[in-house]
């Protein structure tokens, strides 16, 4: 059995790869990385047209896995955040950038329908948040035509458990 257990230790190629030899390569930030570099780099990865089809780059220093490791502990990386790019129409690089929650992350989605109101600009889940209302309740009143300020500022009313929004008329 100890023969066994050494031949097979012989028989493992020599780590190489410098996030092999640091330890990394099973861990949730070099997935990160890895799907990062793929990405955009890859043009047989199923989700290259969204990224790197469409000129999402990764800067050149996190090429190197090492410094988007350094880069990630040094800016708030754990293990229960995500990368978000803050601005979805740039690349990858420390600039654009940060460790977000579930919560941030699906904030900043470009197919968020974003809604300008007294100088702010929000989702419109966070604006359902801002108001105390919910997402349903306020998007169903943005549709049905109501002006912003009624549509955060009205009491939601309920009839036979189902929400009304009701055509708004001036």
């Amino acid at each position: 059995m100890e023969d066994y257990k050494i031949s097979r230790q012989l028989k493992k190629k020599p780590k190489t790869r410098p996030t092999e030899r640091l330890g990394m390569c099973e861990t949730k930030i070099y997935h990160v990385w890895r799907g990062i570099y793929c990405r955009c780099k890859d043009p047989n990865n199923k989700n290259y047209p969204k990224y790197g089809g469409r000129g999402i780059t990764i800067c050149e220093e996190w090429m190197d896995p090492r410094k988007f490791f350094a880069w990630s502990f040094l800016n708030g990386y754990t293990i229960d955040l995500k990368l978000d790019r803050i601005d979805n129409e740039k690349g990858y690089c420390p600039e654009n950038c940060r460790w977000a929650t579930e919560k941030q992350q699906q904030r900043n989605r470009r197919n968020n329908v974003v809604v300008e109101y007294n100088g702010d600009k929000h989702c419109i889940s966070e604006w359902a948040e801002i108001a105390g209302i919910s997402y349903s309740c306020l998007y169903g009143r943005l549709t049905a035509g109501w002006p912003m300020e009624k549509a955060m500022t009205v009491a939601p009313s309920y009839t036979n458990r189902k929400l009304s929004y009701g055509k708004w008329s001036h």
